[in-house]
């Protein structure tokens, strides 16, 4: 399975990993030996793409597969955002052509958490994608709602849309060559008919959607079951917001009203050559292990509005940083940091809003494993985080995912 950022990686991964299905979320494809494949039956890889330029992510996609191949895969996934950001068609033409195969199926609706496709057009609650708060997102602002058309823009592989279960095969069997196919669902009883269709016409080998669709997948999977332990539990919380989602900037409002400390980045804490810089960034520290060694829960917030965005737009300017390295070098700094933390306070479960962000202390150890254990509720995942000094619990959420109470939630899951 190939995610383009590292929540939808684990939001994907937990999917086989509570039906007892050995798994390994990584950002490393050097992870991918004999041991990690005699010992996990599915292998989600992070190659980071979103944020790439279309033919950048298209060549990391095929590299992958092709890698994937000469180490006897057989079976590919595209884990999408749900509501369409990124290289979505680059990395799937990209797929398409590595596998060798000649149809890819595109399952994108995720009902659980209102992500619904009709007539190939993608809703979000209710509302087309290009009218939601997406179309306004800062990175990977999304500008249409139909779906062949975002896939156009980036491949000339034929695009067609299957708007019923039924017509599945005529669809399926009616072109010659190569082609995408964007199937509709309502919901979850949609998503497991266009599953059991595609097992039946052998056209599961290869396959793309959000974590919504994979979740129907291995029960059409032969794919070997093991023991999935679990790990113990603090119930002491840093949580890590990078994301500018209105849904998690209410969800850390409800926890700061519950009773949660929260630490609000400056820009010359994070964006400096060294990271966490001066007598801003000690001081920043030294908060943080007060407030941890007092038992006390603490939020630490990139940003909570757009407003904060652009002091950081204009301290870049100041300091000659360029605009699109912001995010990149938050998330940097920020990763240095939780993982000293980490490192510090063993006794820490650390809950991650944003891939980006996730993604940030991934980079920051190196080469870690991540076992996904189970959802504490849809799009928010449990997990087993694995380097060579840390073996801790990590929780993980996107930043549109979760009600404003997720953070309670967490807790009461912990307990």
């Amino acid at each position: 399975m190939l995610a383009d950022d590292f929540t939808g990686a684990i939001d994907t991964g937990v999917q086989f990993a509570q039906q007892s299905i050995p798994t390994l979320v990584s950002n490393r494809f050097q992870q991918l030996d004999q041991v990690a494949m005699q010992d996990f039956s599915v292998f989600v890889l992070d190659i980071e793409s979103r944020h790439m330029m279309p033919k950048e992510a298209e060549s990391r996609v095929r590299e992958t597969v092709e890698l994937a191949l000469q180490n006897g895969i057989r079976s590919f996934y595209k884990k999408t955002d749900s509501t369409l950001r990124g290289n979505i068609g680059s990395e799937l033409s990209a797929l398409l052509e590595a596998s060798g195969e000649s149809v890819l199926a595109f399952v994108p609706a995720y009902p659980k958490n209102d992500r619904t496709t009709i007539a190939g057009m993608q809703f979000v609650n209710g509302v087309l994608l290009h009218r939601s708060i997406y179309s306004t997102d800062l990175q990977n602002p999304v500008r249409t709602s139909y779906i062949p058309d975002i896939i156009a823009a980036q491949t000339s592989i034929p695009v067609r849309v299957v708007e019923h279960v039924e017509s599945i095969q005529f669809n399926c069997n009616s072109a010659a060559g190569k082609r995408i196919i964007v199937f509709d669902a309502r919901t979850d009883k949609d998503l497991r008919s266009i599953a059991n269709h595609l097992k039946r016409l052998g056209f599961l080998r290869v396959s793309a959607g959000c974590a919504g669709f994979a979740e129907y997948l291995p029960e059409m999977l032969f794919l070997k079951r093991g023991v999935v332990r679990a790990i113990d539990c603090p119930t002491q919380l840093l949580v890590v917001c990078g994301s500018l989602n209105p849904v998690s900037l209410e969800q850390i409002e409800m926890a700061v009203q519950g009773g949660f400390e929260r630490i609000v980045f400056q820009p010359e804490q994070l964006l400096g050559t060294s990271g966490l810089l001066g007598r801003s960034g000690e001081l920043l520290i030294e908060r943080v292990q007060q407030t941890l060694f007092a038992g006390s829960d603490i939020i630490l917030q990139t940003a909570q509005g757009v407003e904060d965005i652009h002091r950081f737009h204009a301290y870049c300017h100041e300091q000659a940083v360029e605009s699109k390295e912001i995010p990149r070098s938050i998330a940097r700094a920020v990763g240095e940091l939780v993982v000293s933390i980490l490192r510090f306070h063993s006794r820490l479960t650390p809950v991650v809003f944003g891939g980006d962000t996730a993604a940030g202390i991934m980079e920051a150890l190196r080469l870690p494993k991540v076992l996904p254990i189970a959802q504490v509720a849809k799009g928010v995942v449990f997990s087993r985080l694995i380097d060579a000094s840390l073996d801790i619990p990590l929780i993980t959420k996107a930043g549109g995912f979760g009600s404003p109470t997720i953070i309670r939630e967490i807790q009461d899951f912990l307990s």
